[in-house]
């Protein structure tokens, strides 16, 4: 048994890391800068626009640690700007990590479908399952932060 534990363990381990890297990468193509540009114009409260950003940033990286990468060192200066506390921005962002990372094209998602010797098509629903309640609890926590900035 732990024979196959390691190198599975070293796969994931792998796998996680590659993609924080590659959101960094992703941060610092001249592509990203301008969609981030265009993602902070989004009309309507700060919060709400980083709730957006942070989503579509996370659905194109594939992953919520890349999008971290990715959208945390591009977004804190224009939303600082824009009088959004950095607590309040860096629980969005996490709660938006958790959103489409769960796209079947998610390294975590491949290797758990591996390593359960199950085909995605007949795991994916319960996966789904997670990316609308993620997306759920990251609405409600923005729409908290919104209404009672002293929680962050």
């Amino acid at each position: 048994m732990l024979e196959t534990s390691i190198p599975q363990a070293a796969f994931l381990v792998l796998a996680s890391s590659s993609l924080a890297g590659f959101g960094g990468v992703v941060g610092r193509t001249e592509t990203f800068g301008q969609l981030s540009t265009s993602l902070s114009s989004i009309p309507g409260p700060p919060l709400l626009m980083a709730m957006f950003a942070f989503m579509i940033i996370t659905a194109i990286c594939g992953s919520g640690p890349a999008a971290l990468g990715a959208g945390l060192p591009i977004f804190s200066g224009p939303f600082a700007a824009m009088g959004v506390h950095m607590s309040a921005l860096h629980r969005v962002a996490a709660f938006c990590g958790t959103t489409f990372d769960t796209l079947p094209t998610n390294a975590g998602f491949i290797a758990a479908t591996g390593l359960a010797k199950l085909p995605a098509k007949e795991t994916y629903k319960f996966v789904g399952v997670c990316t609308v309640m993620n997306t759920t609890a990251t609405i409600v926590v923005t729409l908290l932060l919104i209404l009672f900035p002293g929680l962050a």
